[in-house]
């Protein structure tokens, strides 16, 4: 994929790529594959790089990615994904 990637989480099972676009990507390692992509909401961007995310981190059951040039942070749940 063309997709620069900016973060990276792993939840014991998957990696967790994040950073530039509206996507978040789960990666399994032993397979060699993304075997899931989240397509986020579109929003309103001011940052001058395009960037989405700078960091990225597993609390629990939840993935917490932390804006660039936001107001939110994102907070996905590992297992529906919401």
């Amino acid at each position: 994929m063309d997709l620069s990637i900016l973060t990276v989480t792993f939840d014991g099972e998957y990696f967790w790529l994040s950073g530039i676009g509206d996507e978040v990507l789960i990666w399994d390692e032993k397979k060699n594959e993304i075997i899931e992509v989240i397509q986020l909401k579109k929003v309103d961007r001011n940052c001058p790089w395009n960037m989405r995310f700078s960091s990225s981190r597993i609390l629990g059951e939840y993935v917490y990615f932390s804006p660039v040039y936001y107001n939110k942070m994102l907070r996905i749940n590992r297992y529906s994904k919401k």
